[in-house]
């Protein structure tokens, strides 16, 4: 219990008044009290005594007190010493500038922090009022400040919390926090004194400002993007989108979105069908890329939607929700079933083209058949002119004819993209030699040769290449059938040389002493169609198609061609062409030239000749015959079957294109049902000679491949090979 200063003064008085009474006491006892006047001599006496006791006690009893004073106030002010020593302590800790403004005198104190954090001291700044802090202020930021302050002084705002950019020594803008408080007013209750704080927050607000542009610079990619950006929490709600999303369902803003969900603005099915995924994603944590799907339009129609969505995650990599991007795809969709259209009736107008060369191919050369194929018995049976003469004339014809047809059908073919190189591999020198050797009968008086290196590096004899040997074979026939028929007298010489480097390039140069060409009809000659002489007086035979089959092979093997001629000098064609050269020893390379053939088969072999023409029929039988062959007969591929369920052949010849069954299908029957001849050499004989229909025939089943119209020669070597 703390003792009051009442209680120091009374207990010198209680003693002098028990003193007092003591001696009173004494003297009544001893004398008695006779008279009023005996009363106060006693009370005089005893207060010679007490009275100075008791000053004595009241001196005492002040001392003490002021004693205890002193060092309560002592106390005080070392408490208070240290809470503001406490207080300095914090505010230099926090590097904060203070303030303390009189708002009657515009009187402004500040501490050294607040002059630094704008580069100056406080002498600098001298002197100090309220004009220090407006004349170092941004004009932009002075009315925010003072709203602020007008608010807290009203008592709208329990405190001043401005921020604002003040203008720093070296020139620069430093953003600055000012927050304080009215400590003080006066007594009518007017605002006298606001007191607070500085603080440079510039980086603060830099990190702020450069948050606020990536904000905003993500939005805009967002906005910008030809996409549509969905985010989505893990009950499948909406926390944000782009603006093209917002467009789509309706709404004006992305903000519109938020806390709504896909129920809100599709049916039921397909909400359902969206939410499934958003929750197959969050739960398995894959994402699902670029998927199709369909969505339903109000008026029945579809939009089509390629869809993206990937697992949201958060810092502690934790799935939070969904993030979602989709693109309408119903322009392309539309456009891809377009092309799938056009490109089916582009299949279709193929076909129908591979069908019009397959069946044009028959139709043209199916007549010659029995033409050269009749010619070509009688010759070996007639000895005696003019018979021979006469068969000849026809052969000749014939060929001419054949040759023509093939002009025509095999340009048509490269021109429809549908001839492609097949390589194989052989010996270049041999190659040439045996193609001079075939065209020898055909140059009459003229001379033939083939050089190997008259004008350049010469090919060595062993060299091997790889490359389509019959496109280069159809090159080189062409462009020597053409010098033959051009030149009256001279020669026609088919001249090899190579370049071995940087990479081998060969070149084969066909030159002539014929007729020769204008320059100005030069460029054209390669034209389809295109010929020096077009006049129907002309003296050479063609339709102006050999040259361009010519430079249409040559481009496909990925080689040049060109020309040079003086008119009735002659003429030079050059090939040069990129040929990728082999080790292989020369076992292995396949060669062009014919094998030795033999006149008769071995015994007589039993041979099925299918075909619906009776022409056709007798010329094959005619053959088979004519080499000690037994021939039986079929219409077409029915009867085929039926033929070999009831007889054993050594060898069937079918024709593809007949009535009823097809020589496909009755090949295909063959060979998938157990008999006799389920193994039986079956060659396909037909007038198309497309590549295509080569390789049905071998996916069938048969063996080979016989062109109509029928050479013998070729005809024996091809049945024979296979009888042995």
């Amino acid at each position: 219990m703390k003792s009051s200063p009442r209680r120091y003064l009374l207990i010198p008085l209680c003693a002098a008044w028990l003193l007092a009474m003591f001696f009173i006491y004494i003297e009544l006892r001893h004398s008695g009290l006779r008279t009023l006047r005996d009363l106060w001599s006693i009370l005089i006496q005893v207060s010679g005594v007490t009275f100075p006791l008791l000053f004595v006690s009241i001196y005492l009893s002040n001392k003490r007190l002021q004693k205890r004073f002193d060092n309560l106030s002592s106390s005080i002010a070392q408490a208070k010493e240290e809470e503001l020593s406490r207080n300095r302590s914090i505010i230099e800790g926090t590097e904060v500038g203070t303030w303390d403004w009189n708002l009657k005198t515009g009187e402004l104190v500040l501490n050294e922090r607040w002059a630094g954090i704008l580069g100056y001291t406080l002498e600098e700044l001298k002197p100090i009022g309220i004009s220090t802090w407006e004349r170092t202020v941004h004009p932009d930021d002075m009315q925010s400040a003072e709203i602020m302050r007008h608010q807290h002084l009203r008592g709208e705002k329990k405190y001043y919390d401005a921020q604002f950019r003040q203008r720093h020594k070296n020139g620069e803008w430093r953003w600055i926090n000012a927050r304080g408080k009215l400590v003080e007013w006066t007594p009518t209750g007017e605002p006298l004194r606001m007191s607070g704080t500085h603080m440079d927050i510039t980086e603060q607000k830099e990190a702020e400002l450069a948050l606020s542009e990536s904000k905003r610079m993500l939005r805009r990619v967002l906005n910008t993007i030809p996409a549509r950006v969905f985010w989505k929490d893990t009950h499948s709600v909406f926390l944000g989108c782009n603006q093209l999303l917002a467009q789509d369902l309706g709404q004006e803003t992305p903000y519109d979105l938020i806390d709504k969900t896909d129920y809100d603005f599709f049916s039921k099915e397909e909400a359902e069908r969206f939410r499934q995924d958003d929750q197959e994603v969050m739960r398995t944590g894959k994402a699902k890329i670029a998927y199709e799907e369909a969505l339903k339009r109000p008026d029945g129609g579809l939009i089509w939607l390629l869809t993206s969505k990937v697992p949201l995650r958060d810092q502690d990599d934790k799935i939070i929700g969904v993030l979602g991007t989709y693109e309408d795809i119903s322009l392309r969709k539309q456009t891809e079933f377009e092309l799938i259209q056009a490109k089916e009736a582009a299949e279709a107008a193929s076909k129908a083209k591979s069908e019009f060369l397959a069946v044009m191919s028959h139709e043209m050369r199916t007549p010659l058949n029995p033409i050269l194929g009749f010619a070509d018995i009688l010759l070996e049976s007639c000895t005696e002119e003019p018979e021979v003469s006469y068969i000849n004339t026809i052969i000749s014809s014939g060929q001419r004819q054949l040759a023509l047809i093939d002009d025509i059908l095999h340009y048509m073919r490269i021109i429809s993209e549908r001839v492609e190189p097949n390589n194989q591999q052989f010996n270049l020198v041999k190659f040439c030699q045996s193609l001079i050797e075939e065209l020898q009968p055909s140059a009459g008086e003229l001379t033939l040769h083939f050089q190997n290196g008259k004008l350049g590096a010469p090919v060595p004899v062993d060299l091997c290449v790889e490359t389509d040997q019959h496109m280069l074979r159809r090159i080189l026939e062409n462009l020597l059938n053409n010098s033959i028929k051009y030149t009256h007298s001279g020669s026609v010489n088919l001249q090899l040389s190579m370049k071995a480097s940087p990479s081998p390039r060969f070149q084969f140069t066909v030159q002539d002493t014929g007729i020769g060409i204008e320059a100005s009809q030069q460029k054209q000659l390669f034209d389809p169609f295109s010929q020096v002489d077009a006049s129907y007086t002309r003296k050479h035979e063609g339709i102006g198609l050999g040259l361009a089959i010519c430079q249409k092979l040559t481009h496909l093997l990925d080689g040049k061609i060109g020309l040079q001629s003086t008119l009735g000098q002659g003429s030079t064609f050059t090939v040069d062409l990129p040929l990728q050269v082999v080790t292989e020893s020369p076992a292995s390379i396949t060669t062009d030239r014919p094998t030795p053939r033999k006149e008769k088969f071995a015994r007589p072999y039993k041979i099925l000749i299918v075909d619906d023409k009776p022409d056709n029929i007798l010329i094959a039988k005619a053959l088979v015959e004519s080499h000690q062959g037994q021939a039986h007969t079929a219409n077409n591929g029915k009867e085929a079957i039926a033929s070999c369920q009831k007889e054993t052949f050594d060898l069937i010849l079918m024709d593809l294109s007949m009535p009823l069954m097809n020589g496909i299908q009755a090949s295909n029957w063959i060979r998938s049902h157990s008999s006799e001849n389920q193994h039986t050499p079956i060659i396909a004989m037909t007038a198309n000679v497309d590549k295509e229909a080569q390789n049905a025939c071998h996916e069938a089943g048969m063996a080979a491949f016989i062109s109509k119209p029928i050479q013998s020669q070729d005809f024996f070597q091809t049945l024979n090979a296979l009888l042995k």
